[in-house]
């Protein structure tokens, strides 16, 4: 009946203010104060977390796709760590004479 709706109502009114509305006002504060490369990788570590407490949290099963999904976004998290430092004499933050 009406109780139902109602009791019904105020949990997603709830999810919906304070999980989704709440999360992205959190999320934009955050994201203001960070450099854009921890923004990217903590945008890239939020799969890696569901991934992770779906499978021990929730007991679901991990297929070999979704195993080969979160190889890709670790091997794109490791890119930075795997490159090549820059030569010397490359430094494009030294102005160059005209």
């Amino acid at each position: 009946g009406l109780a139902w709706r109602s009791a019904g109502m105020a949990g997603v009114l709830y999810y919906a203010w304070v999980g989704t509305v709440g999360g992205f006002v959190l999320w934009y504060a955050g994201a203001a104060r960070a450099t854009a490369a921890g923004a990217a990788l903590a945008t890239a570590c939020m799969p890696l977390t569901a991934f992770a407490l779906s499978a021990v949290w929730l007991g679901e099963s991990i297929h070999p796709v979704q195993w080969l999904s979160m190889g890709c976004v670790l091997f794109a998290m490791a890119l930075p760590v795997l490159q090549r430092p820059p030569r010397a004499g490359s430094n494009l933050s030294t102005p160059t004479k005209p």
